[in-house]
């Protein structure tokens, strides 16, 4: 609904702006600036209205800007990454990307959105995506090579968020990563990642792996009693705002160079990035699947990136999406 968009970017600094003030600027009908406001609400925006003063969008966020996003870019990230699609509004950035693999989309091709109606994280869970407030941002990229040689690929996407949130400043030492990707800061969630992958090993082509890779990181978030798991956001991780289309371009350019390092010598190159930001390391854990529950202690990745997890005297890797890792419930 363009209308709603546009009347958004009106109310943009921070000022009341009556009905009949945005229906002139915008040359459309009282009705439609009503429209759009009861739209922009379903995206979770919080319009004020004030009787006999108009609307306001009393903390304005910094609204997605492709061109600034471009100029963040450095050389590099700009040689791989031929397309960035900056949406309002998608169902997810991921579904966006990967309902457009069969046009042949090139790799490298980035979809960012300003809310999503249906957001999705790890294991089927949702992802709250109000509009205007944090980052979705997925990317497609072609790796030559097959799945099973792409291990340790989550963990690589879960570092390149904290180099490009190290270029932002000083990073707090109880920020760092749960495996295999979720990046936490003092028992809550601020950022998940949501790797989707499609392989192809024909022997009437080359072999490859298409990869989509889904970013939710919470910049600026509201209160919201639909979350019923602990979350952060950067505001109060770091407290100070950030520009989110800087912060997207420094994600981009850290997840194009994570990546060719990655195709090069996969995640061993990582590993001792890895142990400096491992949340889990020495910790007691509870490994759950569909079978058993069990209980140990992490001892740190190895050189597949899978999770070492001490039970009893035996040491065990687990695999990404083998089981679900927690730290243990206590009384």
């Amino acid at each position: 609904m363009q209308v709603a968009y546009e009347t958004l970017r009106l109310l943009s600094d921070g000022k009341f702006h009556s009905g009949t003030s945005l229906a002139e600027q915008l040359k459309v009908s009282r009705s439609s600036i009503w429209k759009g406001i009861a739209h922009l609400r379903q995206l979770e925006v919080p319009i004020q209205a004030v009787s006999g003063r108009g609307y306001r969008w009393p903390q304005p966020f910094e609204l997605l800007n492709k061109q600034s996003i471009l100029n963040g870019l450095n050389a590099k990230a700009q040689a791989h990454l031929p397309r960035i699609d900056v949406m309002n509004v998608v169902n997810s950035t991921n579904d966006y990307l990967i309902q457009r693999l069969a046009h042949d989309i090139p790799s490298g091709t980035v979809c960012i959105a300003e809310a999503q109606t249906a957001g999705k994280g790890r294991m089927g869970r949702v992802w709250r995506s109000p509009y205007g407030a944090n980052i979705y941002c997925s990317l497609y990229w072609r790796f030559p090579c097959k799945l099973h040689d792409l291990s340790g690929l989550s963990l690589v996407s879960g570092l390149a968020v904290l180099s490009a949130l190290s270029q932002m400043g000083s990073l707090p030492p109880e920020l760092g990563i749960k495996w295999p990707n979720d990046i936490w800061y003092k028992d809550a969630k601020l950022c998940g990642i949501l790797l989707e992958s499609i392989g192809n090993s024909s022997s009437q082509s080359p072999v490859y792996t298409d990869v989509v890779i889904g970013i939710g990181m919470n910049v600026n978030m509201t209160a919201n009693d639909q979350i019923t798991s602990p979350w952060t956001d950067l505001t109060h991780v770091f407290a100070q705002s950030f520009s989110r289309n800087d912060l997207i371009s420094k994600l981009l350019n850290s997840l194009v160079a994570m990546f060719e390092l990655f195709q090069k010598q996969g995640f061993a190159a990582f590993t001792t990035l890895w142990s400096h930001y491992d949340l889990l390391m020495g910790k007691k854990i509870e490994l759950t699947s569909p079978q058993q529950s069990q209980i140990g202690i992490a001892q740190g990745v190895n050189e597949r990136g899978e999770l070492c997890v001490k039970l009893g005297e035996q040491l065990k890797a687990i695999r990404y999406g083998e089981v679900s890792v927690r730290p243990e419930e206590t009384s």
